[in-house]
């Protein structure tokens, strides 16, 4: 009685109407704290069994370590290691994989952490649909991922300064996004490794790459990518003025403009190309 005649002072007159509103406010309260504020789908596990997407793939768990085929990087360093493949018969099962910063090796003195800095051989894996790589590398290695019929996706850390030619070939990555820190792409550069030596191609118009970004501060790099026939060449997200803007205006790739830095080399190498394909043009016109 007193716990009514309580309510009855608190909401005043029309005391039913207010304590039902009061009541309802207070479930909705409860419902949103029991729920934590989100859906069971976003805190739920990515495993081998999940959906691989642009925007989760660079969020599964770190691939075993044990998994892993591996050298002694050639920086001379002993502490650095090379990344050179995975194990048989796990190569023909990840659908991510995710190269860890450390791997721990068993030496005389007992088992030591050793830091991953370059990679070479994660290419002919059958399910492989994304691979990323983390900030400890600086270097990637020729013909790293080829030959990976399902791979749409890869990140290649921050860290990367060099990386060598042919990486993609046969392997119908959706997107190539070169981070910052590169400072090389490619093998030696001439007249011909410039034009012919392609870091990826098209498999065909059903899996055609959809863009291209390069920073602005890289300078020195071979052709990043060979289009099919019967498509019309990725996106080429880049700073106006960059290295980048002239390979795209030479294989007349459309060009979308990004801020950022832009480095200005001492040698233009695609900026000589686009000058020898102008006089051609102009000599084919007279």
């Amino acid at each position: 009685m007193m716990f009514y005649c309580g309510l009855n002072l608190f909401f005043g007159g029309n005391m039913k109407r207010k304590l039902i509103a009061f009541l309802i406010v207070c479930t909705i309260m409860l419902t949103g704290c029991g729920s934590g504020g989100g859906s069971s789908s976003d805190s739920k596990k990515l495993d081998n069994n999940s959906k691989v997407t642009k925007s989760n793939f660079k969020k599964f768990p770190t691939t075993d370590s044990k998994l892993f085929e591996y050298t002694l990087a050639d920086d001379g360093d002993v502490n650095h290691i090379k990344i050179t493949g995975i194990k048989s018969p796990d190569d023909d099962k990840l659908k991510v994989v995710v190269v860890p910063k450390t791997i721990t090796v068993k030496t005389v003195d007992g088992n030591v952490k050793k830091t991953v800095v370059a990679v070479s051989g994660l290419s002919n894996l059958d399910k492989a649909e994304a691979i990323v790589l983390p900030n400890t590398v600086k270097e990637i290695g020729d013909s790293a991922f080829v030959n990976n019929d399902k791979l749409r996706f890869v990140h290649l850390g921050d860290s990367v300064e060099k990386a060598g030619g042919k990486l993609f070939i046969n392997s119908p990555i959706e997107f190539l996004d070169i981070p910052d820190s590169m400072q090389h792409i490619g093998n030696t550069l001439n007249d011909y490794t410039l034009l012919n030596d392609q870091i990826a191609q098209s498999i065909g118009s059903d899996r055609p790459l959809k863009y291209i970004r390069i920073p602005g501060t890289l300078t020195d790099f071979s052709n990043l990518y060979l289009p099919a026939p019967d498509t019309k060449g990725p996106i080429i997200k880049t700073p106006k003025g960059s290295e980048g803007e002239k390979w795209a205006k030479y294989w007349g790739f459309k060009v979308e403009y990004i801020k950022g830095k832009v480095v200005t080399p001492e040698r233009s190498l695609w900026g000589e190309q686009l000058e020898k394909q102008q006089a051609e043009k102009n000599k084919d016109s007279e």
